[in-house]
Order: structure tokens, then C-alpha cells, then sequence
């Protein structure tokens, strides 16, 4: 499930509740500030992934992924499981 603008994570974590622990989100939101919120809020959901960026280049792949949750410096970053865009 996808979360664009997520801001500080409410849809988020009533979407990961929604999908459990055998589905994934992956949340986007574009200010550093409500980003690193999402992050704190929603650390205990493993299966939640929250990325820093603008939504249409992270749609169309025109922006590299920022730090997500779950990722420390230095730590290979998972690959992304979203959709690829085919048209």
C-alpha cells in the first residue's frame, strides 16, 4: 500500500494495521520534518517503509531513495518493492 504525502504517519499507521505484518507500506512524504516524525511514530512497524522525497520523481524514479526507516548510515538500502512505472 502506498502512502504519498504522508506527513507524520497517521494514515500510515492505520494503513499498516490494515495490511499486518504480511503486507508492506511505503510512505512518502517531502519535508525533512514530518519525514523524521513518520520515522519516530512509526519504528515498530517493521513492514512500514518511509521515504524522504518529492512524490512525482519518487513515482517516476527521477529521485533517488533518501534514508529510510529502518536503514542506518552506511547500510545497504533495501531494494524497493513498488510498482515499476511500464508506460
Amino acid at each position: 500500500m502506498w502512502d504519498l504525502y504522508s506527513g507524520a504517519g497517521l494514515f500510515t499507521a492505520a494503513a499498516a494495521r490494515a495490511v499486518g505484518p504480511q503486507g508492506q507500506v511505503f510512505a512518502v512524504e517531502g519535508s525533512p520534518v514530518t519525514s523524521a516524525d513518520a520515522r519516530v511514530n512509526l519504528t515498530e512497524s517493521e513492514h512500514v517503509r518511509v521515504t524522504r522525497g518529492d512524490v512525482a520523481r519518487i513515482l517516476t524514479g527521477r529521485n533517488p531513495a533518501r534514508r529510510r526507516h529502518g536503514a542506518s548510515r552506511g547500510q545497504k538500502r533495501p531494494r524497493c518493492a513498488c510498482p515499476s512505472r511500464t508506460s
